[in-house]
């Protein structure tokens, strides 16, 4: 009776490593969609921050995120430099949800100065960039734009996606 027993004691003991690793794996997590974003950069040699918002349309395998972005003030001290830009744009990423995923941007923008000339234009950028997220959450990102009537547009920013 001892010898059964031993034997079914090693059989179980055998097969436990198996069905541990059996185990399905864990469901795959859902795709973070929404991102807001705090950047800075230049515009045509001035300072300027931004706050933007985007959102991953699930078409194309989560290859499009059109985004809204509001520049409040440039950084610059002189009123006459200070321009406030609202952004609607489109991002493409070839590479979709990688660590590092390069985009092709496109906007229109609207371009304001209320504090000296008052000034008003429309504008439109394209440019290229990348993200690259350090944690599945948070990430950098940056880019370098042409537009009008700016001419050339590079910023850095933090990347929060959820």
């Amino acid at each position: 009776m001892s010898s059964r027993f031993a034997t079914l004691l090693a059989l179980a003991l055998v097969s436990i490593p198996s069905i541990a690793y059996a185990a399905p794996d864990a469901p795959a997590e859902a795709p973070k969609r929404f991102s807001l974003q705090l950047d800075g950069g230049l515009n045509f040699l001035m300072p300027f921050y931004e706050f933007q918002v985007g959102y991953r349309l699930p078409l194309l395998d989560d290859r499009l995120e059109p985004f809204l972005s509001y520049a409040p003030l440039s950084a610059s001290l002189s009123p006459a430099n200070q321009f406030t830009v609202t952004q609607l744009g489109l991002r493409y990423y070839p590479f979709p949800r990688a660590r590092f995923s390069p985009f092709v941007t496109t906007a229109v923008s609207y371009v304001t100065n209320t504090l000296s000339s008052g000034y008003n234009a429309p504008g439109l950028n394209v440019g290229v960039g990348a993200d690259w997220m350090f944690y599945p959450n948070v990430g950098l990102t940056g880019s370098f734009s042409l537009s009008y009537p700016m001419l050339f547009r590079p910023e850095v920013g933090l990347k929060v996606a959820f």
